[in-house]
């Protein structure tokens, strides 16, 4: 009875999505949808729970997945830098020629990352790539946003410049340094290979359009309209209607506004976006209590142990009843993908995308090697468009090409960049569940703002904010940085970092708040031009080893303002954490992104003047400030005695090497 009430739903939603469909392409003078394409508007393809069984028009993801080969990706590659030449910048007509590994020559014309259109997502396959490139370009050129992607490119384009100059090295070094290089990758695969076990089973669930569903859910009018959430600087997400025009995440909702011209944009309500996505987790932590949250929309579990408790149930009947009581408890759908391993799993729960799910059963190990072999990089969890474009200038498009050139990749790139490319390769991606044991590396938070912020003060009491919010998680999780640092994205697109040590490892919120005053003081003045704002706490030792009680904070010592953060975050989905799965050191572009993707709705601030106050009155002044120490002699004489048994303490424990 439940799956008849989401698939009588679904269809409901379905007919008024192609009504709106079809009035979209009255409106649009360009419509992006590709004239040639016969196949229905994605937007219309909103199947019930088991969609993969009664068929959907999306099954042509599955056949990408696996029909796509190395030469078919090259010569794609190819004709789409053509195509992107004749709409690159005035100065860039002339491209510029490489050579690549084989000996092929491809052409350079200098495109920008989030100037090109990634049509991979769900409801974009039937965009006209081409058209919407142009007025990306057309709607964006001499904007900062603009300048900025410029400027990414660039960087990438040298980087990718070097390594291919330095491959051209790789025949010719040393017998010697050949046998150490493939003695260390042998090695390395074998370790890998020793954690194979295709017997588990993984399930990822993929809200759809999360942050749009949810605007959607309570603003009933906007099912049939094109809307995306977010702002002008960034769009967060998109729905299917507005899809159809080219309009997708990532992207300036100006750059929006030009494919669409009645695209709504809806600020992002993050506080309603968390409380669907508890809704959503409650359920996961019955199959698995240590299920990953990859964002608030996305969720890996490992069911193999629910599996063997309850042999009757397969994971198909698993996900199906999960994505059945999602939609019962949320009225938002979902899709999951199922397979032997975390990584699998993602890319299966894209399959029968929206709303439907899909198995990978892969029995041997030739089975995986079969199946990975020619996946686009670009479908792997984690490799985003800087990672894409730099092993594209080694020749390198899919899974099966890093195991192709795996020794070539040792000699390229560091031993941990290099584990992640083998484990790509053999289907051993790292696995979500892995992840999470281990040991947390940063602590962060940021926020953004549509609006400009009034004056310095209010850029202090927002940094104030996060920091007791990172505070209480510290504080929760028993852990004591000794790094700060402090993350600033301009209007310009530009972002800047920077960090300060901590005098010693610890969670003291006073401490914080003192090395604070030399992170913030020099920006102060540049709170006009910021657009977000950023927390980064670094360099842990836990609370509970042997000496970690050296420093440790009382919540007692905070306000109720400082209470209410930490009711406030425990729930909370960070926005910035350096160790969540997905991201990595290696793909600063895609955190990037990822953080763009981030938008929250305006700060409001209190009209205050613009004038240079001292940041140390900032962080004191009671009429500023968010919180104070309940007894500041009391709490003075703690922290004074803290300093007294850390410095006992570096007399007795040696320093590690």
């Amino acid at each position: 009875m439940l799956r008849l009430s989401r698939f009588a739903t679904a269809a409901a939603s379905s007919k008024s999505l192609a009504r709106a469909s079809k009035q979209a392409a009255k409106r649009a003078p360009h419509p992006a949808v590709a004239k040639e394409s016969t196949a229905p508007p994605v937007a219309t393809v909103v199947a019930p729970s088991d969609a993969s069984r009664v068929g959907t028009s999306m099954s042509f993801i599955a056949r990408n997945l696996n029909s796509h080969t190395h030469a078919a990706e090259i010569a794609a590659d190819s004709a789409a830098l053509e195509e992107h030449g004749r709409a690159a910048p005035e100065d860039s007509h002339d491209p510029q020629i490489h050579t690549g590994l084989n000996g092929a020559q491809h052409h350079d014309h200098r495109s920008a990352g989030k100037l090109n259109f990634d049509a991979s997502k769900a409801g974009l396959q039937q965009v006209d790539k081409d058209y919407v490139e142009q007025v990306i370009q057309e709607a964006s050129k001499g904007t900062a946003f603009y300048l900025k992607e410029q400027r990414l490119e660039e960087t990438r384009r040298r980087k990718a410049e070097e390594l291919q100059e330095k491959a051209k090295s790789f025949d010719s070094i040393g017998t010697f340094e050949m046998q150490r290089i493939k003695a260390m990758v042998d090695t390395m695969v074998h370790e890998l290979e020793a954690t194979r076990d295709l017997q588990r089973r993984y399930i990822h669930i993929d809200m759809d359009m999360f942050y749009a569903a949810v605007e959607e859910k309570k603003t009933p009018s906007l099912r049939d309209k094109p809307f995306g959430v977010g702002s002008q600087q960034m769009l967060s997400t998109t729905n299917y209607i507005a899809r159809q025009y080219g309009v997708r995440s990532g992207m300036p909702g100006f750059i929006g506004k030009k494919l669409c011209p009645d695209l709504i944009i809806v600020p992002n309500d993050f506080p309603a976006y968390q409380r669907e996505a508890a809704r959503v987790h409650s359920i996961a932590s019955r199959y698995d209590a240590q299920f990953v949250s990859v964002g608030l929309d996305e969720l890996t579990m490992d069911v193999t142990k629910y599996l063997q408790e309850f042999p009757a149930v397969s994971a198909s009947d698993i996900a199906h009843d999960f994505r059945d009581e999602v939609f019962l408890k949320t009225q938002l759908t979902s899709s999951g993908g199922i397979g032997p391993t975390s990584i699998l799993a993602k890319i299966a729960s894209n399959v029968n995308k929206p709303n439907g799910q899909h198995e990978i059963t892969l029995l041997t190990r030739e089975d995986v090697m079969d199946y990975m072999r020619d996946i686009p990089l670009r479908k792997i969890p984690g490799i985003g468009y800087a990672q894409e474009m730099i092993l594209g200038a080694l020749q390198i498009h899919t899974c099966g090409g890093l195991l192709e050139h795996k020794y070539l990749l040792a000699y390229l790139f560091r031993e941990k960049t290099l584990a992640h490319y083998l484990s790509v390769g053999l289907g051993l991606a790292e696995t979500f569940s892995q992840r999470r044991h281990h040991t947390r590396q940063s602590v962060g938070k940021e926020t953004s703002f549509s609006e400009p912020l009034p004056s310095p003060e209010a850029l202090t009491r927002l940094f104030r904010k996060l920091l007791e919010q990172c505070h209480v998680r510290c504080v929760r999780d028993h852990l004591q940085p000794r790094k700060m640092t402090l993350v600033l994205k301009y209007r310009t697109y530009d972002t800047e970092q920077f960090s300060v040590s901590l005098p010693y490892h610890t969670n003291d919120l006073k401490v914080w708040l003192e090395a604070s005053q030399k992170l913030l003081e020099p920006h102060l003045l540049h709170y006009a031009e910021l657009r977000l704002i950023g927390v980064r706490l670094l360099r842990f030792t836990d609370a509970d080893d042997d000496h970690g009680d050296i420093i440790t904070s009382s919540h007692n010592a905070l306000t109720g303002a400082s209470t209410e953060a930490r009711n406030r975050v425990e729930n909370e989905d960070m926005h910035m954490d350096a160790d969540s799965p997905g991201l990595r050191a290696e793909d600063a572009a895609a955190a990037a992104e990822q953080a763009d993707a981030d938008e929250v709705p305006p700060t409001q601030f209190p009209a205050t003047h613009k004038r240079k106050i001292p940041v140390s009155k900032f962080l004191t002044d009671p009429k500023i400030t968010m919180a104070r120490p309940a007894d500041p002699a009391a709490a003075a004489k703690t922290l004074k005695s803290a300093r007294r048994r850390v410095k006992s303490s570096k007399r007795k424990i040696p320093r590690k090497k």
